[in-house]
């Protein structure tokens, strides 16, 4: 088939080709001109029709298959794989809601210009600091001989110093060979569950807690044991309970802007968590990724870098929400003895990472731009925050509840009795209001719904429009509550 498209070309054009292509085919998806199944041209045609490389149209039906618009069936072609916006019992499924399922999900929550974009705790596009970043690759051709070649699977040496200058602003004093990097707090995490547990094992994490790791322990057949969170942190009461029957391998913690409920630990409830894990010889795994994202008050230091932290804490952190999730950058420091195997498992598993990235965000530090970024980003984060916690206030039915966060892009939301998650869900999809299902955070079950809501994407002025939307979902789900309890309560004759 033929598809109506063109593409400009010039200096001042900011869209690459193959962008401009796949922009141009997701438009044509969304207005519904391209119905699902669709086949869309060969490569070597849509190639020939405009003029542009067979790479460069290989690029954009890559960029399609990412955002989940397309689908490439070897000897077949590529066809259009997104349902159309209406449909939305066909987007989300009846079936078991996997945490790949909510991965496609938020994808087409991401592509959809109709939906409210609260599902993935990310900023949007919009206030990435893009230009800035890849004007970095320009300094590199220079070094084209080394950056092409395998790099050390520690990562670069000159990234891992200005992760140092990086932590010593965090009062956290490192030296580069303490580093590891990593591609994103996930494989870092990963690496340390297959370095430290075994199947049948089980690992503390605070609930609800960050739904990745919870994915990451089912993976490795480790059981999640949750440890509830009340305005400063972990119930250390529940927690020294827990250890007194339970050999756990370690505690994971958002000790600071938690995920999902943006929460900051107090620094006396960190110096607890250290004392007691102390005495309970206790392993703790602080995930510090949304530190950079201050929107109160500016949080204590690091479990890291408080007294006892040294040896008991494995520090990790990224880029992802702080810069852009696609960096796909992190790092992590373990305690001495963890290192070298860490290490070892990291070059079995990974031999290096991406050199050319590493090179690029190493000058990007260098210059100073990650502090630039965000003396421009945090005050539009910080507005969007008012901005969604007011409407919240201003919309929602009697008996929801939701979480005030000191920093991060979360909101956590607890929904009024009656009102299932499924159903609110749904309804909130239906209504274009996408947002995360509250049960993948949780290592169990609860008997009240909960959803995640991300204020990162949505600009302030839509937030009250997002939010009346949402609580128009919840009385609809209270509705379809109390319709199923009548039912219930008719007797069978």
């Amino acid at each position: 088939m033929t598809i109506s498209i063109s593409v400009e070309r010039g200096a001042d054009k900011t869209a690459p080709l193959y962008r401009q292509i796949a922009e141009q085919v997701e438009q044509l998806i969304e207005s519904g001109r391209l119905a699902t199944g669709t086949r869309l041209p060969t490569v070597r045609q849509l190639a020939a029709d405009l003029g542009v490389t067979v790479v460069t149209v290989q690029n954009a039906y890559s960029e399609l298959q990412e955002e989940g618009l397309a689908e490439a069936v070897v000897g077949r072609g590529t066809f259009v794989t997104r349902p159309a916006p209406s449909d939305f019992n066909t987007i989300i499924g009846d079936g078991e809601r996997t945490t790949d399922v909510m991965a496609n999900m938020v994808r087409f929550g991401r592509s959809s210009r109709e939906l409210y974009p609260m599902a993935q705790a990310n900023s949007g596009v919009d206030l990435s600091p893009a230009a800035e970043f890849f004007r970095c690759f320009s300094t590199l051709e220079g070094e084209a001989d080394s950056l092409l070649r395998y790099g050390r699977t520690q990562g670069c040496p000159v990234l891992r110093g200005e992760l140092c200058n990086l932590l010593a602003s965090r009062g956290l004093d490192s030296r580069p060979d303490e580093l590891i990097v990593t591609q994103g707090v996930t494989q870092a995490l990963d690496l340390l569950l297959t370095q430290l547990c075994k199947p049948g094992d089980t690992v503390l994490v605070e609930e609800p807690s960050y739904l990745g790791l919870l994915g990451l322990l089912e993976l490795h057949d480790v059981t999640a044991i949750g440890v509830p969170l009340d305005s400063e942190g972990p119930d250390l009461t529940r927690l020294k309970c827990v250890l007194r029957g339970e050999r756990p391998r370690f505690f994971y913690t958002t000790a600071t802007f938690q995920n999902p409920t943006g929460l900051c630990m107090s620094e006396q409830r960190r110096r607890d968590l250290l004392v007691l894990a102390e005495d309970y010889d206790l392993l703790i795994v602080e995930d510090d990724i949304y530190r950079d994202v201050e929107l109160t008050d500016a949080p204590p230091p690091p479990l890291k870098a408080m007294p006892g932290g040294r040896e008991r804490v494995i520090y990790v952190d990224g880029f992802a929400k702080s810069l852009m999730p696609g960096l796909r950058i992190g790092y992590m420091m373990p305690p001495p003895d963890l290192h070298a195997p860490l290490l070892d498992s990291h070059r079995l598993r990974t031999l290096c990472g991406p050199v050319v990235m590493q090179a690029a965000l190493t000058e990007f530090l260098r210059r100073g731009a990650r502090d630039r970024h965000l003396e421009r980003v945090l005050p539009i984060f910080r507005e969007r925050r008012e901005a969604l916690l007011g409407s919240l206030a201003q919309h929602m039915p009697e008996g929801t509840e939701w979480s005030d966060p000191a920093g991060g892009l979360c909101v956590w939301m607890t929904l009024p009795e009656g009102a299932c998650t499924d159903d609110t869900y749904r309804a909130a999809l239906a209504a274009g209001v996408a947002v995360a299902p509250g049960d993948r955070f949780m290592p169990r079950p609860t008997a009240r719904g909960h959803l995640r809501l991300s204020l990162g994407a949505v600009p302030a002025e839509r937030m009250p429009d997002a939010a009346k939307a949402l609580a128009g979902a919840i009385r609809q789900a209270l509705e379809a509550g109390q319709h199923r309890r009548v039912e219930e309560a008719v007797p069978l004759v």
